[in-house]
């Protein structure tokens, strides 16, 4: 896919992500007090490296925000071990100060999901 450019060429930036991968827990739906639905989750990727002609697996855990409607229907679908496509973009939420340096979590925020 090529990134739409601007009017002197340059490339666009784009925060987009495709996942794939396991559920590792039921999602956690909350409600904000507009009544807007919140969907937690944990979604489990794989990823396959040689090392000094050594297979190494690592499982890499990224944490998923979905909204809305999407959230209620995470919620109602979505199991333990079920297997997901996930396309979204990644944000960064502030987490606080610690010793006066700012901390931050890195989420994916889901805008569309399905069940593979």
């Amino acid at each position: 896919m090529k990134a739409k450019e601007k009017a002197n060429d340059q490339p666009v930036d784009v925060n987009e992500v495709l996942l794939v991968g396991a559920i590792e827990d039921r999602p956690n739906l909350k409600y904000m007090a507009n009544g807007t639905a919140v969907a937690r989750f944990i979604l489990v990727t794989v990823v396959d490296a040689w090392e000094d002609g050594k297979q190494r697996t690592s499982r890499i855990r990224h944490r998923i925000v979905v909204f809305g409607k999407d959230a209620e229907r995470c919620n109602d679908e979505m199991n333990a071990e079920n297997r997901v496509k996930v396309r979204g973009r990644i944000a960064r939420k502030f987490k606080g100060e610690v010793q006066g340096k700012r901390m931050y979590d890195t989420e994916i925020v889901g805008n569309s999901w399905r069940g593979s």
